[in-house]
């Protein structure tokens, strides 16, 4: 299979490119889609592209073989997004997606292609990573998207859930729960940390210690609201993405 193919297995836009050479790549939840970015193109600037992964098993990839570790599902990541490395590229993750986007910047700048910025939402630092194990029934899973969403996103019927639904989330918390962290050298773009003050899953100490993770400037952005706190502070997060670009390359510290 070639690049482009890659690319267009593994990354969805929303409408015709742009011409602007500035991408932003964003990477999926547990349980997330590419879909779930379809908003943020006509709310950043008109130069910036906007690019979502999408993880096999997901939305159009339902029939497709799911990925067995973190690092099978992060190598297939960057032999995709390669051709689009030669412009300013910039990373986004929320919650599991923020883990796989910080393991891309880690492989691409070991490649000699730097990220402009890691944007990281809603999971703790990796060398932070809470030791814990998945849902152990499909109820269990049902109360985990309702208890973290709250209103933020639409939970299908018992029955879609368990057909389309569940199998792609069951792995995606799995793909989370083994991940460890390895000790390597930092990264060298900027991190900015974004924050939720009523988010269960990652609190302020576990946020702040991704400064930890980069030579470079490091922001933290505080929002209110839980979880998902960015369905509903969406504009907001887009302004952030946009100067995201234009970020420093020596270290500085936001609290």
């Amino acid at each position: 299979m070639g690049q482009d193919a890659d690319a267009r297995r593994w990354l969805r836009g929303f409408g015709r490119r742009r011409a602007g050479k500035r991408t932003l790549i964003c990477f999926p939840h547990a349980g997330g889609a590419a879909s779930f970015f379809r908003p943020w193109r006509d709310l950043l600037a008109p130069d910036v592209d906007v690019l979502a992964v999408q993880y096999p098993g997901h939305e159009d990839r339902l029939a497709e073989p799911l990925v067995e570790s973190m690092n099978d599902l992060v190598n297939a990541i960057v032999k995709a997004i390669l051709p689009i490395c030669r412009e300013p590229v910039a990373l986004f993750g929320h919650s599991m997606g923020a883990i796989a986007a910080y393991e891309v910047a880690m492989q691409l700048e070991a490649r000699g292609l730097p990220v402009r910025a890691l944007l990281v939402s809603a999971h703790p630092a990796p060398h932070r990573q809470r030791l814990s194990s998945p849902p152990q029934s499909d109820d269990g899973y049902a109360y985990e998207i309702a208890r973290l969403s709250g209103d933020a996103l639409q939970v299908p019927d018992r029955e879609v859930f368990r057909d389309l639904f569940l199998p792609a989330l069951r792995n995606d918390y799995q793909l989370v729960c083994s991940y460890r962290h390895r000790r390597r050298e930092k990264l060298q773009s900027p991190i900015v940390a974004l924050l939720s003050d009523d988010d269960t899953e990652a609190n302020s100490d576990e946020m702040r210690a991704w400064r930890e993770m980069t030579a470079g400037a490091f922001d933290l952005e505080r929002f209110t609201g839980g979880h998902f706190y960015l369905v509903g502070q969406v504009e907001r997060v887009a302004r952030i993405m946009d100067r995201c670009f234009d970020l420093p390359s020596t270290p500085f510290i936001q609290s």
